[in-house]
């Protein structure tokens, strides 16, 4: 997956500095991305409960405050209107990943996590995302494939 930890200069801003990456998923899918994606490099937080629906969930105060302590944000802008409220009034370090960019949609159906083409694409943005949130820390860490 990732490579190799040697010092990155010029990065002390990017808090935090420490792994494992702690990501909050706006929808259960997402959250499967990020697992198989970081492995155990990881810490996925799924926003919506189980048993919730994904589509009318209103973030609580609770889960607003998880997302302020993430390092990372999975989500599809659009699909929950209020969770896009929630991660737009977020601190700026954290790192939104917008999982619906770059990806061409049957109109209407929101549900590209049914797609393996989708779902391919998504996991390479989020790789990358990963990636640079790794590289622009002060100390550099490998994930590999295990």
């Amino acid at each position: 997956m990732w490579a190799s930890a040697r010092p990155a200069a010029g990065c002390a801003s990017a808090p935090p500095t420490t792994l494992p990456l702690h990501v909050t998923v706006a929808l259960a899918p997402l959250g499967d991305i990020a697992r198989g994606v970081g492995g155990s490099w990881v810490v996925v937080d799924d926003l919506v409960p189980p048993g919730s629906d994904p589509h009318e969930h209103d973030p609580t105060p609770k889960e607003i405050d998880r997302l302020q302590r993430a390092d990372a944000v999975l989500y599809l802008r659009g699909f929950q209107p209020a969770v896009d409220r929630a991660i737009d009034a977020l601190p700026k370090h954290i790192v939104r990943i917008d999982l619906f960019e770059g990806l061409t949609r049957q109109a209407g159906d929101p549900h590209v996590w049914l797609s393996p083409a989708a779902m391919q694409h998504m996991a390479t943005v989020t790789a990358a995302a990963f990636e640079r949130m790794v590289s622009s820390r002060p100390l550099q860490h490998t994930l590999i494939d295990e």
